[in-house]
Parts: C-alpha cells; structure tokens; sequence
C-alpha cells in the first residue's frame, strides 16, 4: 500500500503540474470562463457520483452549507480564473512557478490567526527567500528593456490566485472546524466546492456576453487540439488528481501530501519548456530555485531540543 502511495504521490505531481500546460492549450481559443467552467462542473460531477456511489451524505443545514458556498468561490471559481485569465498572457512555466508561491502567502496569513503557526526566524528566512524569487520572475517581463502591462498584470493574477488559495487554506482550518463542517468526508466538501463554483462561473459565462466579453464556443468552433486540452484538464488534471489526493492523504498523511508542492512547479516549468517551445530564461531558472528553497526552508524540521 506504500509503494502505491508514493507511486500516486509522483503521478499526483505530474497531473497537477501539467494543468498549466493544458490551460495554456485551452486558452489559445476557448474564454477564459468556459475554460474554468467546464473544469470545475467536471470535478463536481464526477466527485458528486462519488460520494453517491460510497454513500456518503451531507448534513445540508445552514451552518454546514454556507462555507462550503464560500470556499468553492474562493478556492475554486476565483483563483481558477485568475490563473487562466493569467496564462493568456504569461507562459505556462512562468505561470507554475508563480502559484506555488501559495504555501509562502499561507504562512503569512496564518500567523494571524493560529496560535501554533507564528512566525519564526526560520520561516521569515524561507518566506524572504520565496518572495525574492517571485520578484526575480516579475524581472522576467523587463527582459531586452522592454516592459508589458499585460504581462505584468497577467503575472499578478496568478500571484493573486495563490493568495486566495492561502487565504482559504486558513478560512478552512479557523471556519469550518468552528460549524462542524470538517466533520463532513473530504470528497464531500469538494464535490459541493466544485458545483458551487461551477454555478458561479456558469451564470459569469452567460452574461459575459451581455457586458462585452467573450461568448462560449462550441467544440466544433475550435480546434480538435484545444477540446483535448480543456477536456484533459477537466477530467484527468482536475477530477482524477482531486481522487488521487485524497488516497494519499489517508495513505501517507497531510503532510506528506502536501510535499506535491515541490513537485508540481518543476513539472510545469519542464512541460511547459519541452511541449510548449517557452523560454528558459536565467530569470525563471533563478526565480524557481529561490521559490522552491523558501519553501523548503518553511518545511525544515525542528531540530530536537538537547535536555541540559
């Protein structure tokens, strides 16, 4: 079981970090709400029949719905757009390395609000390091002296779906406990995250039109490439991960999991270099080292205390 663990840790790590390529792929010609749209209906579906499928049921009281209608929008429907809203105008590589920046925003956030999670000298150490890194990346838009706003705010809506990400991290820990919806299985709380984001981001797409933004296509208005991206993206990078998280959660723990971190941006700078012709630039070289090594020193184990 182990062995089959850490196997789904490595394949988890893949999946995930490929997701900026295929949004990339997806985003050459489909909107930017269809392309979160079909992801995150997707993921709900599926996950929905999951839960159908093993018999688990949620209490649906007041208490126990209305943050999981808030987490969808803010770990799900918000986030996914800024990110693909974003690699319209960044590379996918660039893209990934800026997200994983989530884990240096959620140390921050969290110190506010967790008495076991305040700062110390060696996550300050970590987070200065992480965040010199996301600058070196913003450098990479100044590169031949030229400068360009829709790269710079392309760069900046991913930085700012990272803070998200953090920010529910904590909303999940400090809200949730507190009205007994972290009693509910965890394929539940995302079933119902994913279709309330999906609701959002449904009613988005079909006004957008109404507000001069982009209408929805049909697939045969794109290229057969383009629907085997955003269809990848929904049912193998968003739907299956989600499953695969959850087995090594219970396989090998949270924290373990949560070591995909280091994994997914390097996989999603190689792809997006190797598949997708993208630079690779001293910048996004020196921006993802200083990134992943913040983030490593975070995670450094305490060293034992030596009784006098």
């Amino acid at each position: 079981m182990k062995r089959l663990a850490w196997l789904s840790f490595w394949i988890l790590g893949i999946t995930w970090g490929s997701s900026f390529l295929f949004i990339k792929l997806s985003v050459a010609e489909l909107p930017t709400l269809q392309v979160v749209f079909i992801r995150v209906f997707v993921a709900g579906v599926g996950l929905m029949l999951y839960n159908l499928v093993r018999g688990i049921r949620m209490p649906f009281t007041r208490e126990s719905i209305v943050p999981l209608l808030i987490l969808g929008i803010t770990n799900n429907a918000i986030p996914f757009v800024l990110i693909t809203w974003g690699e319209h105008h960044i590379d996918s590589s660039v893209a990934s390395i800026l997200q994983s920046s989530a884990s240096l925003f959620t140390l921050v956030i969290a110190h506010f609000f967790f008495e076991d999670e305040r700062m110390t000298p060696q996550r300050i150490a970590g987070m200065v390091v992480g965040f010199i890194g996301v600058m070196v990346l913003f450098g990479i838009n100044f590169n031949q002296g030229s400068f360009s706003w829709l790269v710079f705010l392309g760069q900046l809506s991913v930085v700012g779906a990272s803070l998200f990400y953090a920010s529910s991290i904590t909303f999940s820990r400090k809200v949730l406990s507190r009205t007994g919806s972290a009693k509910i299985p965890s394929t539940m709380v995302a079933g119902v995250s994913m279709l309330s984001a999906s609701l959002v981001i449904g009613i988005a797409m079909v006004l957008s039109p109404v507000f001069g933004g982009d209408a929805p296509l049909w697939f045969s208005q794109v290229s057969a490439q383009t629907t085997r991206s955003v269809l990848i993206l929904a049912f193998y990078n968003t739907l299956f991960a989600y499953g695969i998280f959850y087995f090594i959660v219970a396989s090998l723990g949270a924290a373990r999991a949560s070591m995909v971190t280091y994994v997914v941006p390097i996989v999603g700078l190689v792809l997006g270099v190797v598949f997708n012709n993208e630079p690779l630039t001293r910048n996004l070289i020196f921006g993802s080292l200083l990134i992943v090594s913040g983030i490593g020193i975070v995670n450094l184990p305490k060293r034992p205390t030596i009784p006098a």
